[in-house]
């Protein structure tokens, strides 16, 4: 479990970014290669050489551990494909489809002898954990979970994906009436507890169809309150270039003593930033699983975890 670890990253947009530069901060990971679509020819900045995607198999034998920096969308067709050749780590965040994406990636990696985890940011993954912990050590109480106020990168890039549309941006905010039910142990869905504000720079005339497609869309917005608001592209780049996100799982309940009551709060100004971090982490821990001969997928349940501190994790008990 000692030595550094060759990491490589597979995607360039926000999350891949942070990735690169948040690698600077773990002294047993190194990041020599990235791989893109947007990317023709090889060029290298600093230490790392940035490559086309078409060769990533070429560098199979150089890497200990793939960083998945996709869109949930494109992991589910990506993500098999690359757990046939390399250990990989994703933030896979769609979660009615994690059980299914989990199957395909455990019969890719396990007949390659491959290790991946998936579904590993800071919900699904992070939260989580908490949410796991929590129901275990208070089975008396009810957990929910609020996300928001914050931009909902892969809400985001569905919008974008519309014809007619130019720049989007989706913040999911939680409404103050469910925290207020999470706390008195009241059961809320996610759809009633939350709602979608949409920014849209959207091509002149198609915005009665582009407001259509977004509330129609079954995965993410049908069912949920939804505001849609057509903006400028100045009034875009001014108020609404950043991706800060938040969220909380707030367990609550009484025993023979009273009420009881335990909360997770993430208040994050980087999203990308944030979940690079983890997957980081994620990735020291998945060569730490292969080199015991742990094949196939799993998720952040299923690691021990001091596999993800650098030493032993001990000195915060």
């Amino acid at each position: 479990m000692n030595g550094v670890k060759r990491i490589a990253v597979a995607g360039l947009g926000n999350l891949g970014k942070s990735v690169l530069r948040g690698a600077k901060r773990f002294s047993d990971l190194e990041i020599s290669y990235a791989f893109s679509r947007r990317v023709n020819g090889i060029s290298k900045e600093g230490d790392i050489y940035k490559l086309p995607f078409d060769r990533i198999n070429k560098y199979k034998d150089e890497i200990d551990c793939l960083i998945l920096c996709f869109g949930s969308s494109e992991l589910s067709e990506m993500g098999p494909r690359l757990a046939a050749n390399f250990n990989t780590v994703d933030s896979f965040d769609t979660h009615s489809a994690i059980p299914d994406y989990l199957i395909k990636m455990k019969e890719a990696a396990r007949e390659s002898r491959c290790t991946s985890v998936i579904s590993s940011g800071w919900d699904p993954g992070l939260m989580s954990l908490a949410r796991l912990y929590f129901g275990a050590f208070m089975p008396y109480a009810s957990v929910g979970t609020l996300w928001g106020p914050g931009v909902s990168q892969g809400h985001s890039e569905v919008i974008r994906r519309i014809p007619g549309v130019k720049k989007a941006v989706q913040y999911t905010v939680p409404k103050e009436s469910a925290e207020e039910a999470l706390r008195e142990s009241k059961p809320i869905s996610s759809r009633a507890a939350h709602k979608r504000k949409c920014y849209v720079v959207a091509e002149e005339g198609r915005e009665a169809e582009i407001a259509e497609a977004i509330r129609g869309n079954e995965r993410y917005f049908k069912g949920y309150e939804v505001e849609i608001s057509f903006i400028t592209n100045e009034e875009f780049e001014k108020e609404h270039s950043h991706l800060p996100h938040a969220g909380k799982v707030i367990a609550s309940g009484k025993t023979e003593g009273g009420d009881q009551s335990a909360e997770l709060r993430l208040a994050l100004k980087s999203n990308p930033d944030f979940t690079a971090h983890i997957l980081l982490a994620t990735a020291r821990a998945a060569v730490r699983l292969n080199e015991e001969g742990s094949y196939g997928a799993f998720t952040p349940f299923d690691i021990p975890p001091r596999y993800f501190f650098q030493s032993s994790p001990t000195i915060l008990l």
